[in-house]
Formats: structure tokens, C-alpha cells, sequence
């Protein structure tokens, strides 16, 4: 099945859910940032390490924490999903709706990395708000924009979806 700009209507409707579903996880950390800078303004950068709160400088920490996070437990969980739903037999490689199966373990890693993102994102502003350190914001900031290269377009699911089942195909070979 193509996946490109003659994709099957059924699957570019598929992709516009999942950039619904990014659009607003990001559009909802935006929006949180804005609420924030407006209550509190933009705070001054501490000049010494001795005026950082703990708590709060622990904030950019996770934000770093969760950057392998995001990218490994989401596929783990799409290689339980692949053993789960039998995508890794080779015989379902000529069935023309496995793309939708694929798609789905797509679309369950997308919103799993994004998710991770954004909470850890939150977590960075609302430390702000309360500690009132621009120490948090630089984290909330990263991640923001981590959910926003993860943007799916039919283009790069479809390069996703044609990469795994290849995969399939050539472990089959080799077996």
C-alpha cells in the first residue's frame, strides 16, 4: 500500500488523528507556559548555585532523564505489540490491512513518548510556578520541543510502517 501523497484515505485520516493528538499535547504545554510567564513574569537567572532550590533545579534533571525514556519504553512496548498481534510472521507481510495493526502499535508508541514529555514538561512549569527559578524552564522548553519533531506525517509513518515490516521480512530470511 502506498503511504505517500496516494495514500488510502482510511489511513491519512488515521495520521490527521495522531497529529491531533500531538497538536494538542504540545498546544497544551504552550498553553500551560504562557498561563505561567503571564502570572509570574520571567524570572531572573540565579547568579550563584547557592540561590538554586534543590527541588527546583532537580526539574531540568528530569527533563534530561526522560529524553532516553521517552524513546525506549515506547518501543518495548510496540515489540510486545508486534509478538502480541503476530506482525512478526512473515505470512502476514501480503496481507493488505496490516498496515492498520502497524499503525496502531505507531500510533500506541507516539502517544506513550509524547505523554512521558509532556508530564516531565508540566512538571518543569509547575515547578516554576512555585519556586519562581528560571532554572526549571529550559527543561519544560526541550521537551516542548521533542513532542513537536515527533509530529507525524503520512510520509514518516508510512517510512515507519515499510521499515518494520521489511524487518520482518529479512529476519524471515534469515531464520
Amino acid at each position: 500500500m502506498p503511504f505517500g501523497n496516494d495514500a488510502h484515505p482510511e489511513f491519512v485520516a488515521a495520521v490527521r488523528t495522531s497529529q491531533l493528538i500531538v497538536g494538542s499535547l504540545a498546544l497544551g504545554v504552550l498553553l500551560f507556559a504562557g498561563v505561567v510567564l503571564q502570572m509570574h513574569g520571567l524570572m531572573p537567572w540565579p547568579k550563584r548555585w547557592e540561590d538554586v532550590d534543590l527541588t527546583a533545579a532537580s526539574a531540568p534533571l528530569f527533563a534530561l532523564l526522560v529524553l532516553p525514556v521517552q524513546a525506549i519504553v515506547p518501543r518495548l512496548t510496540t515489540a510486545a505489540g508486534v509478538r502480541m498481534q503476530g506482525l512478526d510472521d512473515p505470512a502476514r507481510g501480503d496481507d493488505p490491512d496490516a498496515w492498520r495493526a502497524w499503525f496502531g502499535l505507531y500510533q500506541t508508541q507516539l502517544i506513550i513518548g509524547c505523554a512521558l514529555c509532556e508530564g516531565i514538561a508540566f512538571m518543569n512549569l509547575a515547578f516554576y510556578m512555585m519556586f519562581r527559578q528560571s532554572i526549571c524552564l529550559p527543561g519544560a522548553a526541550l521537551l516542548w520541543i521533542v513532542i513537536l519533531l515527533k509530529f507525524p506525517t503520512p510520509e514518516k509513518v508510512g517510512a515507519w510502517i515499510e521499515t518494520r515490516q521489511r524487518r520482518v521480512r529479512d529476519d524471515a530470511r534469515f531464520d
